[in-house]
């Protein structure tokens, strides 16, 4: 955990919870991520729709969202 950025320790003190570490934060955001669009992915196959069909629809929805 001390390696991860997670948990500090200080020397005759003991071991504390650290701070938010952004790059770890980012790290499991994109993890959650990635595990999302894997399903989009899986569910999409199942329909028969292709890649091109999978980046029109994210296209759209990613410029709705501006």
């Amino acid at each position: 955990m001390e390696k991860e950025g997670l948990v500090v320790s200080v020397v005759g003190k003991g071991s504390f919870i650290a701070g938010q570490n952004p790059s770890f934060l980012k790290e499991q955001r994109l993890k959650a991520i990635e595990e999302q669009l894997a399903r989009v992915v899986k569910e999409c196959r199942a329909l028969g729709l292709g890649l091109d069909d999978i980046k029109t629809m994210l296209e759209i929805l990613y410029e709705e969202e501006r």
